[in-house]
């Protein structure tokens, strides 16, 4: 059975190959379990969109955005269909420092399959978590200096991109108007939200209902040493027409998927099988990885009005860093 595109998302894991036949030839799955049942299914990819030196650095508009560690090239492939395409090395931005070519996350203003000439992908990279993106038909990618550094998250919606740094200053990137057929305006950015006194690990940016909302991740030391961190907890907010940051207590109507796929507010109404004012999340703790630890077990749903904590049921507790992906008619 495959993966149809379904109004649902699902908890997607690495791929993984095998030896199948009396030639040993090798096959790549990545698998795919569905967040309201525990089916799993399993999709082919070509071989080489697996293997270890394959990252995924973002889920976005319906493909995986990945980033081969060895040759540092950045592919997207909707693994349902297998339509990939390829963008150059993000290292026109990078500097000397070893770090400074990790591409921490990376989202897309609309799916290449749809828009192939017109398609942006904006990421966030390297050690000062900085942003930059590529559109179309480029040849290199574009620093966004105005941006500043140490971006939490990054969204798009309605074709305009939005960011927020770790103080949860919210920036709003967007393309001006322009009469030239070649369009050489770089996009602009535009601060929508002041600075806010942050006590939490991490920001996320989702839109809910059409407002733009804030939710903040809170972690501590995990009472097992070979674990490192997990999450305590989460908080909402929305901006208000003040440009001021006003908490949430639950959000009755919504559910929430956060982690290394873009951040995304799903309607239960619209969406069956989902839970009201749960936050179902993924590791992204990109930062574990200096200090030697090894990220991908901190995932959960956090029920927002029993603030509390349930798993993610998965009968492959073997499978490390799950993230969300979204087919794009979910979006």
């Amino acid at each position: 059975m495959v993966v149809a595109r379904v109004r649902i998302p699902w908890l997607a894991f690495p791929s993984h190959c095998k030896r199948k036949g009396k030639q040993g030839k090798k096959s790549c799955f990545m698998s795919f379990r569905s967040v309201t049942s525990d089916k799993v299914h399993h999709r082919q990819l070509p071989a080489e969109f697996a293997g270890q030196s394959k990252t995924i650095c973002g889920s976005s508009a319906g493909f995986l955005i990945m980033r081969d560690e060895i040759s540092e090239e950045i592919t997207m492939i909707d693994p349902i269909s297998k339509t990939h395409f390829r963008v150059p090395p993000l290292i026109c931005c990078s500097t000397d420092s070893l770090d400074d070519d990790l591409v921490l996350k990376a989202v897309l203003s609309t799916p290449p399959d749809c828009n192939p000439y017109g398609f942006v992908l904006m990421a966030i990279y390297g050690e000062k978590r900085e942003l930059a993106y590529y559109k179309a038909g480029s040849k290199t990618w574009t620093k966004l200096d105005e941006a500043g550094s140490y971006l939490d998250d990054v969204i798009c919606y309605k074709g305009d991109f939005y960011a927020v740094n770790e103080y949860g200053k919210v920036l709003l990137i967007y393309q001006p108007d322009s009469d030239s057929d070649s369009d050489p305006n770089p996009l602009m950015v535009e601060e929508i939200a002041p600075p806010w006194l942050l006590r939490g690990s991490k920001v996320y940016l989702v839109v809910m209902a059409g407002y733009l909302c804030a939710i903040v991740r809170f972690l501590k030391d995990s009472p097992n040493p070979t674990l490192g961190y997990e999450t305590r907890k989460f908080e909402l907010f929305m901006v208000d027409e003040f440009r001021n940051w006003t908490r949430f207590g639950i959000a009755n109507d919504w559910a929430f998927f956060l982690g290394q796929n873009e951040s995304t507010a799903l309607s239960v109404e619209d969406f069956k099988g989902l839970k009201a004012s749960c936050i179902y999340f993924t590791d992204d703790n990109w930062e574990s990885y200096k200090f030697g630890i090894v990220g991908g077990h901190d995932s959960g749903v956090f029920d927002m009005a029993e603030e509390c904590f349930h798993p993610l049921q998965s009968s492959h507790q073997d499978w490390q860093k799950p993230f969300w992906f979204l087919p794009d008619d979910v979006r």
